[in-house]
């Protein structure tokens, strides 16, 4: 057993609050020279984010972003990690006083439940508070939901005085959100959005339109992205904003041209072979939003699902996420999404477990690629229409405790689907790597559907290698 599983997390905690502490006195406390809005949620921060950044921008805003994807300084663009949020303690003092430096003024900050627990927000002050949703994850940390909901609600201790708290009504989370306020006496009238004051909402393959009402006016609003749950991602970015820009068509005109996110609903393909999305859903409520929308989407055809569950997180949302992928897709694929040290052929089964509960059978079982080689094009059609034809969802498996799982997923996906079928692939989004034990694997989605698409319509053979050198 390692040092770090020794140490106590509330001794980790106090480290981290000392490194945050004496790093912003090394840093000037770039937090009290900015007006920070911290955006969180189980689902939808980045986003969100993202959205709250182009708007602001958009209205000439001297605005700043450090989100999972990158931070944004002025006009340089910084990675931020292969899985990672909320940076180090010593990082988030870094990159404000960058921001200072460069004259900016305002700041959107994604903030997670383990920044804030471990106190690597310690010492930063916020503007506004905004609320996604706190739905299911990150359990095999806080244990339990309302620990992990206190973690998320210790962002509104981080407020300034007379700070904003922007949430969603009709979003799980809301009444315990409500009730932090009412004890934290700093915040003066917090910003309320409800699902019922969007109205005429539609969703294509162009995007999303809805009608909102901004600075008392209703308005069509329109944003080229999918994922009908991005209107309410929306929402939230309009609420935080209204009072911030000078009229609502700066805020229409931000949407409008808001180009959405790497890894987000990203559309990899529009039809050779098929419509195919890549989305970062890693959580019960994203895939099943995700889902929500490709099925909106479907026209006559299927939804493919390719995904899985990461090693050394938390173990009860696999249950739920096979459940949720057997009741919502047409084909369920399951793969591998960073099982670390775990085992992906036990990762596999407990999300077999709930798949099998929603009526869902297992097709074909597959541990290497020696033994997916062998198969046709035509036996996985034929197979899964023969379960579908019984009420069944079909599920194939990749087991191999390799990248080769992942790869060969998505080449099975692409390999059967037709041109009226939508592929869905979930869990890795925007990130660079693949990790199998303590291994970093450098991998992309959407470069292995690239290598799935040319096996698939070229003659000539595509190597399906995968990079083993550690990052």
């Amino acid at each position: 057993m390692g040092l770090k599983n020794i140490v106590p997390q509330s001794l980790k905690n106090y480290y981290h609050y000392l490194q945050s502490y004496f790093t912003n006195i090394a840093y000037g406390f770039p937090s009290e020279e900015l007006k920070i809005i911290g955006v969180t949620g189980t689902d939808g921060k980045t986003t969100t984010a993202f959205m709250i950044y182009s708007i602001l921008k958009e209205a000439g805003y001297k605005v700043g972003l450090l989100t999972t994807v990158k931070a944004k300084i002025g006009n340089k663009s910084y990675d931020t990690g292969f899985h990672v949020t909320t940076p180090d303690p010593w990082l988030v003092p870094k990159f404000l006083r960058e921001m200072v430096n460069a004259k900016l003024k305002w700041a959107i900050l994604e903030v997670t439940s383990h920044g804030l627990d471990q106190n690597r927000l310690a010492c930063i002050t916020f503007e506004k508070a905004v609320y996604t949703n706190i739905t299911h994850e990150h359990l095999d940390y806080h244990k339990t939901w309302k620990s992990y909901a206190a973690a998320k609600a210790k962002l509104i201790d981080n407020l300034a005085e007379g700070g904003e708290v922007i949430y969603n009504e009709d979003e799980r989370g809301a009444k315990f959100i409500t009730r932090m306020i009412k004890r934290n006496k700093k915040v003066l009238i917090p910003v309320v959005s409800r699902h019922e004051s969007i109205t005429n909402d539609v969703l294509t393959r162009d995007g999303v339109t809805f009608d909102y009402k901004i600075r008392g006016k209703v308005v069509r609003v329109s944003i080229p992205i999918l994922g009908k749950y991005n209107i309410l991602n929306a929402q939230l970015a309009i609420d935080v904003c209204e009072n911030l820009v000078d009229s609502r068509e700066i805020i229409v005109r931000a949407l409008r041209h808001f180009k959405g996110i790497k890894g987000r609903m990203q559309i990899v393909r529009k039809k050779k072979p098929c419509l195919v999305l890549v989305d970062f859903a890693h959580t019960p409520n994203a895939l099943k939003k995700a889902l929500d929308s490709a099925n909106e989407l479907k026209e006559t055809g299927k939804v493919y699902i390719v995904f899985g569950c990461a090693g050394e997180r938390d173990v009860e949302k696999r249950r739920k996420m096979g459940m949720i992928a057997a009741r919502r897709a047409d084909v369920v694929i399951l793969t591998s999404e960073d099982p670390r040290s775990q085992s992906l052929h036990k990762i596999n089964d407990q999300i077999m477990e709930g798949a099998l509960k929603a009526k869902a059978r297992l097709v074909d079982k597959f541990e290497s690629r020696k033994v997916y080689n062998k198969v046709k094009r035509s036996y996985i059609q034929e197979r899964i229409e023969e379960v579908r034809s019984k009420g069944r969802i079909p599920v194939f498996r990749f087991d191999e405790h390799s990248p080769n799982s992942r790869e060969d997923a998505i080449e099975l996906a692409l390999r059967s689907a037709d041109s009226d079928d939508i592929v869905l692939i979930t869990g890795k989004g925007h990130e660079q790597s693949l990790c199998f034990n303590t291994t970093e694997y450098p991998w992309s989605d959407t470069k292995a559907i690239k290598r799935a698409v040319e096996r698939r319509y070229k003659e000539k053979k595509v190597k399906r290698k995968i990079i083993t050198k550690e990052k």
